[in-house]
C-alpha cells in the first residue's frame, strides 16, 4: 500500500514538474518524493513552493544541491514542518495548528456549585461521558515573518545584479552636463489624458476582444508567412499588411470546423475553469467572430515533441488536426512575433539627438520602483536615501514608478477602514509632535514634490530631470489600466507655504520645479504604460507587476528559455506586443477594453522597465534589455534600484 502511494505521488510530481517546465531525474523524483511524503504536501503544492523558491533565488534547473537547498528552506518554515498524518475517519486525534475545545454543556436542572479559582478541568481527558461532542477546530493565527527595520538593515549599497555584457568600465566622471537630455513621446498610444472609464457595455468589450484578438492576429500570420518562405528578413510588414482576407484564410482556417488534415487557426488561450492557474488539460482555443463566430475549442497538448508556454489571453497560432470538430490535437504553436523594431521608426535631424548626457560618455538613468516608504511610518526614508544617492552622482535622468501614495499601506488602509465620516486621507507628524489630517495630495507635496525641488534649492548646476510613472495603487491617480499621467484634480496654486494643512486639495505641485538656469520642467509625468525615448534610446515602462501576473498563470512544457524563465516570460510582452497580455486581467487590475491599444507597444523598445516583487534582473530579450529594478522599499526594510549607464553611439 505504501509503495502504491508512493509510485502516485512519484508520478504526480513529475507531471507537475513538467508543467513549469522542470524535467526530474529519477534521483530527483525520489527526493522530492520523500519531501512530499515527509512534510505532507500534495504533488501540486509542493510544486508551486518549488517555483517561488526557484524564482527568488534565480534557479533555472533543479539539482541535487537546489533541491537540499529548497528542503532546508522548506523545514525552516514552521508552518510547513511535519505533521502527524491524518487518523480514520470517526478518531479525534488533536493536530498541530489545531485546538479542541469542548461544546457548552446543556442546561442543568440542579443548580451547579462554584468552582475553587485554583482548580482546572481538562475536557479531553477528565470527561468520561459516553456520548458523542461537538468539536469546535479553531486554527491558530498565522505565524508573521519580522523583517529588519529600515535604519537597522545590512547591506546598504551593494550591487546585487549587473549586466555588462561588453564589459565597459564604470563611468566615474562628474563633469557639467554636455547637453540636456530630451524626452519625448513614441508613437500615439500614450495616454495623455484624463478619460471616461469602467462605462463600456459587455457589447463593445467584445467588440474590442475581438479587434485585438484580429489585429495582432495578423502579426502571427505574418510569422507564419515569413516562416514558409523560409527566410524572414525577405518579409516585411507592410507585406504582411497587404494580405487579403482571402489570402490569410488560406493560411488560417476556422477553428471549429473538423479537419482530418493538418490546418491552422489563430486564438486567444482561455482557461476552462474560469478559475485556478491554467494547466496543461484546461486549455482552450477561442476563436475570431470572423473566422469562429468566437467559439472554443479544447486543445490536446499530449504530443511529446510539443513545447509551449502559455497563458490567458494569449493571441497565438496553432497547427493541428480536429478529427471530431471537438478537440484540437495540436502539433505547434506560434506565440507571436515582437512589434517593429524601434530603430527603425522615421527620425529627423532635430529628433534625433546622440546619448551624450552630464558625463559626456553616455546616459546615465536611474530606475526605482514603489512604494517608496516602508510599512511601518509614511517618513519616505528610502526615497529621501535616494534622492541623496541622486545629488552624490551625475545622473541625467531619474524614473519613479508608483505607488507613490500607496493606498494599501497600512497606514492609510487603517484609516480608510475607519467609519468616522470623515474625508479620505492619512495624518502626518507636525514639528511638534501633533499628527495632522491631511489629504492624499498633501502627502504627495510634502514626500514626494518638496523633496525633488529641495534638491534644484540646494544645487544651482542640477541638471537630472524626474519621469513619474503612476501606479494604480496610487492614491493621486486613476485606478485603471492604461493610467493617464499624475495631474492636478483642481488648477490652484498653494494657498501657504508655512501651515501643510492648508495645501489646497487636488495640487500636486509639480508645475513649480523646474531646472535651474533653463526653466524648463525638472519632472515629466508619463503614463502606465508608456513609451518614450530618452534622446535617441526608446523605453517602455509600466509600474504593474506584469511578470508576477505571467508567472502566477504560466503553463510551460519544454518552451526554450536561454536567458532563463523570467527571460521567458519577459519575452511573452514583446511577442504579444503589449505590456499587460493577460486576459482576464489579475484580481485587482482594472483594464478599460476601450482602451486596449493605449497599453500595446507601437515599438520593440530598447529598454524595457518591468518593475515588480520577483528578483531583480537585467536580461537581454531578442534585442531589448529588460530590467525589473525591484521595489525601493519592501516591508519594513529597504529594497532595491537600478542604475543604467547608455555608452555614447
Amino acid at each position: 500500500m505504501a509503495n502504491g502511494g508512493n509510485t502516485d505521488v512519484a508520478s504526480n510530481l513529475k507531471l507537475s514538474f513538467q508543467d513549469i517546465g522542470v524535467k526530474l531525474s529519477s534521483d530527483m523524483v525520489k527526493r522530492c518524493t520523500a519531501i512530499s511524503t515527509s512534510l505532507h504536501l500534495p504533488p501540486t503544492q509542493l510544486c508551486t513552493l518549488w517555483e517561488t523558491y526557484a524564482l527568488n533565488a534565480n534557479i533555472d534547473n533543479a539539482t541535487p544541491s537546489s533541491i537540499d537547498a529548497f528542503h532546508s528552506k522548506l523545514l525552516s518554515d514552521k508552518s510547513l514542518r511535519p505533521r502527524l498524518p491524518q487518523e480514520v475517519e470517526g478518531a479525534v486525534v488533536p493536530r498541530v495548528g489545531i485546538s479542541i475545545t469542548k461544546s457548552p454543556e446543556p442546561p442543568s436542572l440542579v443548580t451547579p456549585t462554584k468552582r475553587k479559582p485554583d482548580e482546572s478541568v481538562d475536557a479531553a481527558s477528565k470527561s468520561t461521558s459516553t456520548q458523542p461532542r461537538a468539536l469546535k477546530m479553531e486554527k491558530k493565527p498565522k505565524i508573521s515573518i519580522s523583517l529588519p527595520l529600515y535604519a537597522e538593515r545590512v547591506g546598504s549599497g551593494d550591487v546585487t545584479t549587473v549586466y555588462n555584457p561588453a564589459n565597459l568600465p564604470a563611468s566615474t566622471s562628474n563633469a557639467q552636463a554636455a547637453q540636456l537630455c530630451t524626452v519625448e513621446p513614441v508613437g500615439n498610444r500614450n495616454v495623455l489624458e484624463p478619460y471616461r472609464y469602467m462605462h463600456t457595455p459587455v457589447e463593445m468589450r467584445a467588440k474590442c476582444l475581438n479587434e485585438w484578438l484580429e489585429t495582432l492576429g495578423r502579426d502571427v500570420i505574418c510569422g507564419c508567412f515569413s516562416e514558409d518562405k523560409k527566410d524572414t528578413k525577405d518579409v516585411s510588414k507592410q507585406e504582411c499588411e497587404d494580405l487579403t482576407d482571402l489570402e490569410a484564410d488560406c493560411y488560417f482556417e476556422q477553428v471549429s470546423l473538423p479537419h482530418q488534415e493538418t490546418f491552422r487557426c489563430i486564438g486567444r488561450i482561455c482557461n476552462e475553469s474560469h478559475t485556478g492557474k491554467l494547466n496543461r488539460t484546461s486549455v482552450l482555443l477561442e476563436g475570431t467572430h470572423h473566422h469562429a463566430g468566437g467559439s472554443r475549442l479544447k486543445l490536446n497538448l499530449t504530443s511529446t515533441t510539443l513545447s509551449y508556454s502559455l497563458f490567458p489571453g494569449q493571441i497565438v497560432g496553432v497547427e493541428g488536426t480536429n478529427p471530431s470538430g471537438r478537440e484540437i490535437v495540436v502539433s505547434k504553436i506560434w506565440d507571436g512575433v515582437p512589434p517593429p523594431s524601434a530603430g527603425l521608426t522615421p527620425k529627423t535631424e532635430n529628433q534625433s539627438k546622440p546619448n551624450t548626457g552630464k558625463t559626456g560618455n553616455g546616459l546615465s538613468v536611474i530606475m526605482a520602483s514603489g512604494p517608496f516608504t516602508t510599512s511601518d511610518n509614511l517618513e519616505y526614508e528610502p526615497l529621501v536615501d535616494l534622492l541623496s544617492y541622486v545629488q552624490s552622482q551625475t545622473v541625467d535622468v531619474v524614473i519613479l514608478t508608483g505607488p507613490f501614495v500607496d493606498v494599501t499601506h497600512p497606514s492609510l488602509a487603517n484609516e480608510a477602514n475607519d467609519d468616522d465620516g470623515e474625508e479620505d486621507g492619512c495624518s502626518i507628524p507636525l514639528e511638534d509632535g501633533t499628527r495632522m489630517q491631511v489629504s492624499h495630495e498633501t502627502l504627495f507635496v510634502t514626500r514626494i514634490s518638496d523633496m525633488i525641488a529641495q534638491l534644484y534649492e540646494g544645487d544651482a548646476e542640477l541638471q537630472t530631470q524626474f519621469l513619474l510613472i503612476p501606479h494604480p495603487d496610487d492614491a493621486v491617480g486613476e485606478p485603471v489600466v492604461p493610467q493617464p499621467p499624475l495631474a492636478n484634480r483642481l488648477d490652484t496654486p498653494r494657498t501657504m507655504e508655512t501651515n501643510v494643512g492648508t495645501l489646497s486639495y487636488g495640487s500636486l505641485d509639480l508645475d513649480r520645479i523646474v531646472l535651474p538656469g533653463v526653466g524648463k520642467r525638472a519632472v515629466h509625468c508619463l503614463p502606465n504604460p508608456c513609451t518614450f525615448k530618452l534622446n535617441d534610446t526608446v523605453f517602455g515602462a509600466t509600474s504593474v507587476d506584469a511578470l508576477f501576473q505571467l508567472n502566477a498563470q504560466e503553463v510551460n512544457h519544454g518552451a526554450p528559455a536561454p536567458g532563463g524563465r523570467m527571460a521567458r516570460l519577459a519575452q511573452h510582452l514583446l511577442h504579444q506586443q503589449s505590456y499587460h497580455p493577460i486576459y482576464p486581467p489579475a484580481e485587482g487590475t482594472l483594464l478599460d477594453l476601450q482602451q486596449w491599444q493605449s497599453w500595446g507597444m507601437p515599438v520593440q523598445p530598447d529598454v524595457l522597465m518591468l518593475p515588480g516583487r520577483l528578483s531583480t534582473f537585467g536580461k537581454n530579450v531578442e534585442g531589448t534589455l529588460v530590467v525589473n529594478p525591484g521595489r525601493l522599499a519592501r516591508g519594513t526594510t529597504g529594497g532595491s534600484f537600478a542604475r543604467l549607464v547608455i555608452p555614447e553611439g
